[in-house]
Formats: structure tokens, C-alpha cells, sequence
């Protein structure tokens, strides 16, 4: 379900519309994620006892993005269109959508920390050095670079190849939302960056 209103609120968006409001989408993305996690790492670090800072962390990091099926309630229907202005269901459509993927790597910041320094450094050896460069290589540039990578060359085949087929006649505009959930359902096995550990 969260694959099919990812690619529904990219779909939903006017074309170029992360090119228009990058300012802020960073500003939300960025330091906005960054406050959301430590400030609920410190609520819940705060309330569940004998629960380590690390630990909090990767909690928190699973509630941190928003998720787009539910800003999809507060941004769609009829309340929505009578009283929140379009820009702003935009921006909260771009951002719930975005962020689910940013949390990624708030989450296995945290893991990584927690197996190779937690329990006073009594985890698998390496430290947090290791830690980090498992963060940086694995996290940040197998994942998510990768992902962007693949994202934006198998969207864009398939933009062309849904045009091409359009021109043809093969297709009509009723079938693009099967498209887009066909899409979403059905990607490609992936190696899971645990076995690269």
C-alpha cells in the first residue's frame, strides 16, 4: 500500500514541481527531519526506562517521516479542496512522499551504532568508525544513491515508453493509474545491504 501512494503522490505532482519548490522541501526534509528524530529519540529516550540513547534513536527513526496514506486523508476530499490552500496540499503531498525514503538512513545510522559500539562497545568489533563507514558506503551509497539512480531510469523508460504507446493507440488514459500501481507492486529483487555486511 505505502509503494502505491508513493508513486501516486509523485504522479499526483505537476511536472516540475521539485525543480519549483526545492528550497523548501529541503528546509522540510533537512533540518526539519533532523529536529523530528532527535526530538522523539528524546521523548522516548525520556519515557521508556533503561532504554539507551541509541536505541531511542532507532525508534524514533521509524516515526519520523510522515507517511504519505495518511497526509493523503488531510490533503484529499472534500474538506481538503474547501480549506487548505493547493500550494500547501502540495507541499505536504511532496514532502509525506519524499521523506519516507530519507528515513532510511536516521534508521540505520542508529543500527549500525548500535552493533558495532552499543553495549559499551561489547557488539561486533570495529567501532564506531566502522560503524560510519558501513552509514556512508552501504546506507548512503549503495541504497539511497542507487535507488535514486534506478528510480529515475526505470521512471523514465517507462514515461517513454507509456508516451510510445500512447501515440500508438495501445493504450488510453483510463489505464494509467494500473500502470502507476503496477508499477509500484511489482519491483525487481534487490540484494538486501545486510548480505553485503
Amino acid at each position: 500500500m505505502l509503494g502505491v501512494q508513493l508513486v501516486l503522490a509523485g504522479i499526483q505532482l505537476p511536472s516540475k514541481y521539485l525543480r519549483k519548490e526545492w528550497k523548501s522541501l529541503s528546509l522540510l526534509l533537512g533540518p526539519g527531519m533532523c529536529a523530528m528524530w532527535i526530538s522523539t529519540s528524546l521523548l522516548v529516550w525520556a519515557m521508556v526506562p533503561d532504554l539507551s540513547f541509541l536505541h531511542a534513536l532507532a525508534i524514533a527513526s521509524c516515526v519520523t517521516p510522515t507517511d504519505p496514506v495518511l497526509s493523503n486523508s488531510v490533503v484529499k476530499g472534500k474538506f481538503a479542496d474547501q480549506n487548505i490552500p493547493k500550494e500547501l496540499q502540495k507541499i505536504i503531498t511532496a514532502e509525506s512522499g519524499a521523506n519516507d525514503g530519507l528515513g532510511y538512513p536516521f534508521l540505520f545510522l542508529a543500527l549500525y551504532l548500535i552493533r558495532y559500539t552499543g553495549d559499551g562497545g561489547l557488539g561486533s568489533p570495529g567501532g564506531a568508525k566502522t560503524a560510519m563507514g558501513y552509514w556512508f558506503g552501504i546506507s548512503w551509497g549503495y541504497v539511497i544513491i542507487m535507488s535514486v539512480v534506478y528510480g529515475f531510469v526505470v521512471g523514465w523508460i517507462f514515461k517513454e515508453a507509456l508516451h510510445w504507446a500512447e501515440e500508438k493507440k495501445w493504450v488510453d488514459r483510463e489505464s494509467f493509474l494500473v500502470f502507476a500501481i503496477t508499477l509500484a507492486v511489482c519491483p525487481p529483487a534487490t540484494v538486501s545491504p545486510n548480505t553485503l555486511i
